[in-house]
């Protein structure tokens, strides 16, 4: 299977019509011969259903195994915004059952937990892009929740919530780390101060008294989870360069050169690529604001010249100039743990 699926997404890789497929062309062009690699008899109507009827609508495939369903797989065309679609279809699985759910255009593929007892858009544990360098881990990822041998063993199903599950527990965990040291040092146990001093009497051969260590701790900074302060307009660090009066022609990131023509398109496509490299963390953007509004949201009436950001739900704004749309480009690096040298911008 590895290596005929392999050659399946290097032959969608290279084909540069994928682009400009309709929705009919997507499925038979992409979709079905990936799912026959990964074992779904596509000729059996019994296991591969398409235009499977709901009440309501129908899905485009369901994967059926013992006249259940076990798939759902909806299908647009490259060109089109997945997020919108993402309710839909959950509704849809969770009438019918069935555990897991697609969303796709081909080249970008959504995967969900549809039987997940979260709210729906807390469902999406995985997102691949056939287009990622790295095709082996796109494949590992087709393999392990779409390959049929996995969705009948219930492999998938119980990957996809252990998964799901450790995504929302890392990030209660993440919130809930501040507020736990800030409570720690405000009233330390007597563990910590033991090891501090024991820590301090190692360096110079002197211990210190209870109070002297408490006001040690209780003046240690102590981390403010939430947004970063935005400094106030006009005294905030300018970009390492002056873009005005220029024209982006490029933009590489991640070792991938990207053509951008307008400066929104600058930060578009790297909120894009980010997306697609932190699936799960996509949501720490709405902590970048500025003094009145948020730089990013899915609700686009909040946002000055919104743009849609990819496929996913949310947009940012462009009402800016090109300096500060640079600006807002290292904002959103550094939120993700990158620096501003990890974007290289060419311009005319």
């Amino acid at each position: 299977m590895n290596d005929r699926l392999t050659a399946e997404i290097q032959r969608i890789r290279s084909d540069i019509t994928i682009p400009t497929l309709d929705e009919d062309n997507v499925k038979r062009v992409v979709i079905e011969p990936i799912l026959k690699e990964l074992g779904w008899n596509i000729y059996d109507t019994r296991e591969f259903r398409s235009e499977y009827n709901l009440s309501g609508g129908k899905v485009d495939y369901a994967l059926h195994l013992e006249d259940e369903p076990y798939v759902f797989l909806e299908a647009k065309n490259p060109r089109e915004e997945l997020g919108k679609h993402q309710r839909q279809l959950l509704e849809y699985a969770f009438e019918k059952g069935s555990p897991l759910a697609v969303l796709t255009n081909g080249l970008k593929w959504w995967l969900y937990l549809a039987s997940a007892s979260v709210d729906w858009e807390k469902r999406r544990f995985s997102v691949i892009d056939l287009r990622n360098p790295d095709v082996s881990q796109t494949m590992e990822i087709l393999i392990d929740f779409l390959s049929r041998e996995n969705v009948r063993s219930g492999y998938a199903v119980g990957y996809a919530k252990s998964l799901l599950d450790k995504l929302w527990t890392d990030k209660k965990i993440e919130e809930a780390l501040p507020r736990a040291w800030n409570q720690l040092i405000t009233d330390p146990d007597d563990q910590l101060l033991v090891l501090l001093n024991q820590r301090v009497m190692a360096l110079c051969g002197w211990g210190a008294g209870q109070e002297q260590l408490k006001h040690f701790l209780a003046n240690l900074p102590k981390p403010a989870p939430g947004p970063r302060p935005t400094p106030p307009p006009g005294r905030r660090p300018g970009p390492i360069k002056d873009y005005l009066n220029k024209h982006p022609v490029s933009l590489t990131f991640n070792s991938q050169t990207y053509v951008v023509h307008k400066w929104w398109e600058l930060l578009t496509t790297l909120a894009e690529q980010i997306f697609l490299l932190h699936p799960n963390d996509v949501h720490k953007v709405v902590e970048l604001r500025g003094p009145k509004r948020p730089y990013f949201s899915q609700n686009r009436q909040q946002l000055d010249v919104p743009k849609p950001i990819g496929d996913s739900t949310y947009y940012v704004a462009t009402k800016f100039d090109a300096n500060n749309m640079v600006r807002r480009c290292h904002d959103l690096l550094a939120k993700f743990g990158y620096t501003p040298d990890d974007l290289q911008i060419e311009t005319t």
